[in-house]
């Protein structure tokens, strides 16, 4: 935990997905203080979508056990929006729908053996 899910629609390209994993990890490191090791983060290039085909869209899925508080997560999603404008390689990044969602588990409902 967390877990960490990227989605991005097929005509958009990220330069070095690998960077990009590792500066939003840190930006949850360093606001939320997530434990770096037990990030699992997941890429998802989307073939099909439903959505304006030329711009396209990214959300950012993150799931968190509850007990953050709310000014730190949104300090931290306007953090990692401006991360993923920077390590996009296509034109007109600010026409480009970003989303950033926090979800809060509850620590009865999550098991794990690395909490």
């Amino acid at each position: 935990m967390p877990h960490i899910k990227l989605e991005y629609t097929k005509n958009l390209d990220i330069k070095e997905p690998k960077i990009l994993v590792d500066k939003i990890i840190n930006i949850l490191f360093e606001i939320i203080q997530i434990k770096p090791q037990n990030c699992r983060f997941k890429f998802f290039k989307l073939e099909n979508h439903l959505s304006d085909i030329y711009t396209g869209f990214i959300h950012l899925e993150v799931r968190l056990i509850e007990g953050r508080k709310a000014n730190k997560k949104k300090e931290a999603a306007f953090k990692c929006i401006e991360i993923i404008k920077k390590e996009l390689i296509n034109k007109d990044i600010d026409k480009i729908p970003i989303s950033i969602e926090f979800c809060d588990m509850s620590k009865q409902e999550y098991f794990s053996n690395t909490l």
